[in-house]
Formats: C-alpha cells, sequence, structure tokens
C-alpha cells in the first residue's frame, strides 16, 4: 500500500526463518492470493 498503511499477512514458520526477519522490520510484499472482508452491515 502506497499511504502507509499497514496489513496483516500469514507466512509459515519455515518461511518466516528463512526470510530471517526481525521485529519491526519494514518488509515489501506483493499478493498472491488475498481476501477482503466487508461488514454485513457496510452501508455506503
Amino acid at each position: 500500500m502506497d499511504n502507509g498503511e499497514y496489513i496483516e499477512a500469514e507466512i509459515s514458520k519455515e518461511t518466516y526463518r528463512k526470510l530471517g526477519l526481525n521485529e519491526r522490520q519494514t518488509v515489501y510484499v506483493r499478493p498472491r492470493d488475498f481476501k477482503v472482508f466487508i461488514p454485513e452491515d457496510y452501508v455506503i
């Protein structure tokens, strides 16, 4: 996201270890399969 918002993503422990990620490290992602959840009572 170009606007600085946070996203939540899940990765396996194996992938986490392979990437050597650190807490508060900035990472860049490209969605492969994603879902958007909109509350049922959402009204425009």
